[in-house]
């Protein structure tokens, strides 16, 4: 066994390098922003009615013209199936000031008012239009007061990958930026030809990269950052009153078109067009709560008359198949699919003294069991908040509140449960590596804690992030999520406020190792939503309308 040194190993691609560099010829690469420095001024450019001031090095905005989000923006010709990098560099103040490329796909600061890059790589697809504006200035804000700060240096690039590399051979953004850094200012005007000197130097800045990755990658987990944020669009024609979980690919929705009353309606085209099935009527006039299909088709409805109903099919009317002792709710409910079980938890939620009681189904809503009983501590604040099973290591996951009856329970035979007192999570959601905990609480911050797995028992939580300062976490109750559990990896959390309209959506790419702020705004309230096979992600605001972005690309 010949164990190769990273030295060594260098030191035989440095001597591959120089052999192969004779065969390379020059690659042009193009700026497609004609006076991204604008040493031109704004020939070229949109500012609109903003006033602003090209300083030596950045161009500050100084009042905004609030008739349109795009602040400043660039025409730029786009060409069918080819990729485009960009990058814009931004000092805001505001989290609500971004960049937004290809007209949906939008990038916002964090409002630190420090300087940071916003880039990434797009591809425009067959529906896009071939002209697009870049906005390099994208503004949500309502106001923009004297100390308010937005401004971007005077670098702004987009390049075609695919005219300068070939379709097929595009390089990756972290490379792009990589090479930009061999220019003073991270900058290219119009067109320039990397000469096979130019791109040695990259390699070898590439290289050097790649062996401070190897050190810093051997001992830790590695993290994925979202290529963009979350932009919602209105689904027009529908309106919805309660999305669902789907573990066989459809979208299903209740909702009604104009002119038609509210049916089950399910999608296989991202909500275009839909088969229509059972009526709302089919539940005796109780309001539904939440509903899951399983990827045999068949589904389970719950209602707040305590009943649970089941059907084999979406237009085959449900029966009831299940009455609780107490009231249910969407917290304390929820469903999972794994190896052919299909999960059922439905927890009793209402705030009196009486013990309330945990019911689990394993046939997808056919017959239920008692799984466990809450404690009441002589509190009339209890119910439960949330459950979920842990495929990763075949456990159960029971959270109950409030006040002296916070705890989060687990067990892995449904008999004896190990008790974690003080949290009372609304969402439990298990990855392979850890199991993470939605806040709710009045003493916490709003946020997301986990349980690390290879830390094992006792159960310790950890703080995985916390985003409000000026609030607890019973402002910011994260609402269930109607995910399909085949996205491993992936989560979305919806922090809507409880006494207002501000929302939030944070979520991971990496099993819940990094979480990163995908959506902040007033429509998205509810029913955060992921399909497979599906590129889009769904949700309802306070009206009842149905709206939808592209998922989140984790790189």
């Amino acid at each position: 066994m010949e164990v190769v040194s990273q030295s060594m190993l260098k030191e035989w691609m440095l001597s591959k390098m120089d052999t192969k560099m004779d065969t390379i010829a020059d690659i042009r690469i193009e700026n497609l922003i004609k006076n991204g420095d604008f040493k031109d001024g704004v020939n070229n450019w949109e500012p609109r009615l903003n006033t602003f001031e090209i300083t030596d090095t950045t161009f500050k905005i100084l009042t905004l013209d609030y008739t349109s989000f795009a602040k400043v923006s660039y025409r730029v010709p786009l060409l069918m199936n080819h990729k485009y990098y960009f990058r814009v560099e931004m000092k805001s103040s505001s989290p609500r000031n971004g960049v937004r490329v290809n007209g949906t796909s939008i990038i916002y600061h964090s409002g630190s008012s420090d300087w940071e890059t916003l880039s990434g790589v797009f591809k425009r697809e067959g529906s896009d239009s071939p002209y697009h504006d870049f906005d390099v200035i994208y503004s949500i804000m309502s106001s923009f007061e004297e100390d308010d700060v937005l401004e971007i240096k005077r670098n702004v690039v987009m390049i075609d990958l695919t005219e300068c590399f070939g379709m097929g051979n595009e390089p990756e953004k972290e490379d792009i930026e990589l090479w930009l850094k061999l220019y003073p200012n991270n900058y290219i005007d119009n067109m320039e030809v990397v000469s096979q000197s130019k791109l040695k130097e990259w390699m070898l800045s590439k290289m050097d990269t790649m062996f401070e990755d190897l050190d810093v990658a051997q001992g830790h987990e590695i993290k994925k950052l979202p290529e963009s944020l979350l932009h919602f669009e209105k689904v027009d024609g529908i309106t919805v009153t309660k999305i669902g979980k789907s573990h066989d690919g459809y979208l299903y929705v209740f909702g009604k078109r104009q002119g038609e009353n509210t049916h089950l309606l399910r999608s296989n085209d991202s909500g275009l067009t839909y088969e229509k099935g059972i009526p709302i009527t089919s539940f005796g006039g109780e309001t539904l709560i939440s509903f899951c299909v399983y990827s045999d088709g068949s589904i389970c409805f719950i209602t707040t008359g305590r009943k649970i109903w089941h059907t084999t099919s979406f237009d085959i009317p449900p029966i009831i198949t299940f009455t609780g002792e107490d009231t249910f709710a969407v917290y304390g409910s929820d469903y999972y699919e794994h190896d052919g079980t299909k999960y059922v938890f439905a927890g009793e939620y209402n705030n009196t003294s009486t013990v309330k009681k945990m019911w689990l189904s394993e046939d997808g809503g056919l017959s239920f069991t008692l799984l466990k009983v809450g404690d009441t501590l002589n509190d009339g604040n209890n119910h439960w908040h949330a459950g979920m099973y842990d495929p990763y290591d075949k456990s159960y996951w029971l959270s109950q509140g409030d006040g002296l009856n916070s705890s989060v329970y687990h067990s892995y035979d449904k008999v004896n449960w190990e008790k974690l007192e003080g949290i009372h999570p609304t969402v439990i959601y298990p990855f392979p590596n850890r199991v993470v905990f939605g806040r709710d609480k009045g003493d916490r911050k709003p946020g997301i804690d986990y349980w690390e797995r290879s830390e094992g028992h006792p159960l310790v939580v950890h703080d995985g992030i916390t985003f409000k300062e000026d609030y607890s976490a019973a402002a910011f109750v994260p609402h269930p999520s109607c995910w399909d559990s085949y996205f491993i990896n992936e989560y979305y959390f919806l922090f809507p406020l409880r006494a207002g309209t501000e929302s939030y959506i944070y979520g991971t790419g990496d099993g819940g190792a990094s979480w990163h702020m995908l959506y902040t705004g007033e429509t998205i309230r509810d029913n955060i939503t992921r399909v497979r096979n599906d590129d889009y992600v769904y949700a309802l605001d306070s009206s009842n309308n149905l709206y939808k972005a592209k998922s989140i690309k984790w790189i």
